[in-house]
């Protein structure tokens, strides 16, 4: 095969998110291995191997359904990707896949969400510092728009557009969204000043003076803070062109709820959107998103 013809091939494989070709690997990893441990083929697999594996997954190996559907993904990615026919459209795969949803399926367990009375409690024992009122603007715009980490720190201040309602935040990319269509969420202005996500975001914003960029950003390290300090600031400016990583902001909700004597989802591995239990509404507008009071 020649330079060109491999550049095709290799251009068709990148077409999935890197965390998806990591885990495909991985479930292929797996069920080579189980080839090898019984002297069979894996690539091609004959189609009863791969149905035995699928019952040895679930029944065996007490995996969730969720981990045994993508292995059987994996699977078909690995044969296809290599000019083979998937052996998952053999009726026997489908049928035992059937089969073990059928009797091992179970609900999805989500995280028990942040109620909004918790969330009035954490709002007051915020300190009201220039960290505090970040810290507020992350907690409420993610509340609001039940936004991921990812989401957060991926966010621009030309993201994020006043309405009469409250305000209207583009979203260009998100874990769910890898053709980049983007989308808009509507965050309504709040009854309470204490839990309004617009007035905490437009606060943040005028304190740290953060003008573009990132608005959620990271704070100068200690000596530029002397600097500011020695030359009559009695407050440690944040750096615009400083985007945080999202392990940032699992840190500052952590502490927030800390502060609040909120520890559940601290427990059970919570994320921002974690702490809201409805949905993100895609509405091109704030006024036309049916947003709650």
């Amino acid at each position: 095969m020649d330079a060109e013809m491999e550049s095709v091939l290799a251009y068709a494989r990148d077409a999935k998110a890197p965390n998806t070709k990591r885990a495909y690997q991985s479930d292929w990893n797996a069920f080579a291995a189980f080839c090898t441990a019984r002297n069979q083929v894996s690539l091609p697999a004959p189609a009863d191997v791969v149905a035995l594996y699928l019952r040895h997954a679930a029944e065996k190996q007490r995996l969730k359904m969720s981990t045994v559907t993508r292995r059987i993904a994996a699977i078909t990615e690995k044969h296809r990707s290599n000019g083979f026919v998937s052996p998952s459209d053999e009726w026997v795969v489908r049928n035992t896949l059937r089969r073990l949803r059928r009797e091992l399926g179970t609900p999805a367990q989500g995280k028990a969400p942040l109620l909004t009375t918790d969330l009035q409690k954490v709002m007051q024992l915020i300190p009201a510092t220039l960290t505090g009122s970040r810290d507020k603007a992350v907690l409420l715009l993610g509340f609001a728009g039940a936004m991921r980490r990812s989401e957060l720190v991926g966010l621009n201040v030309a993201d994020l557009a006043l309405a009469p309602e409250g305000l209207v935040q583009s979203v260009n990319k998100d874990k769910t969204d890898q053709l980049h269509q983007g989308r808009k969420i509507g965050i309504p202005n709040g009854k309470d000043e204490s839990t309004c996500p617009v007035r905490a975001v437009l606060r943040w914003l005028e304190e740290s003076r953060i003008m573009d960029g990132p608005p959620i950003s990271r704070r100068e390290p200690a000596w530029a803070c002397r600097f500011h300090a020695s030359h009559g600031s009695d407050r440690c400016r944040y750096r615009e062109e400083i985007r945080p990583r999202d392990r940032e902001v699992f840190v500052q909700v952590q502490r927030a709820f800390a502060t609040g004597g909120i520890h559940h989802e601290r427990r059970h591995g919570g994320t921002v959107r974690a702490i809201h239990s409805g949905t993100v509404w895609p509405q091109e507008s704030a006024g036309a998103a049916g947003l709650p009071p």
